[in-house]
């Protein structure tokens, strides 16, 4: 018998049972989680490890995968208390976290039990990128009449984040407001592969929404694709340029340079 699986066997307290959670890293052996899910005893555990600002942290290398497996038990369970916890603790993450996606997918299984603590997070809240990831988690469980301006009034924030949103969400009365952050976004530096993700995002929520690009605006997205045609050879270029590698080896200029 594997040193884990004897450590199961003995664990006499549902801690004990977190408590190698903790330590088991990327992989979560599947006799743990039947024994965790199997005691709900764990549950307050479960919280606390989901929802610790420090080990949330994006450089808290120890136990990093924990909160992540603790956020996907809890989404299996769908514990009531946990739900105002988890939507809090998407305040300490970053969308690039494991986490973020564990606790938006922990959360999507909650569906429209969601909408009142993520309603009373956003409206307690004055940053902007917590804002942005309770729009996030609103667009994939909540349909509302609340949810649906705040989707909106993102774009003044985060025109992609925003546009992914609102197509996600799936009402068409965005099409105005789309339109017109189209017709207001200016094609960005073609030295940079990572610009003008915005104008693409918008092309494809008006267009998923049942919208149509006017010609100017299909100029102007097509200008922007075209700037990025040379992602492949100029990124190392950009990298080396921007500082990003030391030392990046210099690939050929994008056009026009």
């Amino acid at each position: 018998m594997h040193n884990i699986d004897l450590e199961i066997d003995q664990a006499q307290q549902p801690q004990a049972l977190v408590d190698l959670l903790m330590r088991v890293g990327e992989h979560l052996p599947p006799r743990l989680e039947q024994a965790i899910l199997a005691n709900r005893a764990t549950l307050p555990a479960l919280i606390r490890v989901a929802t610790n600002p420090e080990l949330l942290a994006t450089d808290v290398e120890d136990h990093a995968f924990a909160p992540i497996h603790a956020a996907r038990l809890l989404g299996r369970l769908c514990p009531p208390e946990a739900l105002e916890p988890l939507v809090n603790a998407l305040c300490c993450t970053e969308p690039s976290d494991g986490v973020y996606d564990a606790l938006i997918e922990a959360l999507t299984h909650y569906g429209q039990q969601v909408r009142e603590p993520a309603l009373a997070a956003y409206a307690n809240t004055q940053d902007d990128e917590f804002r942005n990831h309770l729009c996030d988690l609103l667009s994939r469980t909540v349909v509302d009449e609340k949810v649906f301006p705040l989707l909106l009034q993102q774009l003044a924030r985060n025109v992609e984040a925003a546009a992914q949103n609102l197509l996600r969400y799936g009402d068409a009365r965005a099409l105005p407001a789309l339109h017109r952050a189209l017709d207001e976004m200016e094609v960005q530096d073609p030295n940079n592969p990572f610009a003008n993700h915005g104008l693409v995002a918008l092309k494809s929520a008006i267009e998923g929404l049942g919208g149509h690009l006017s010609p100017t605006q299909s100029a102007k997205v097509a200008m922007a694709l075209q700037e990025q045609t040379w992602f492949t050879d100029g990124l190392p270029q950009y990298v080396a340029q921007s500082g990003l590698i030391h030392g990046a080896h210099l690939g050929p200029k994008p056009p026009g340079t």
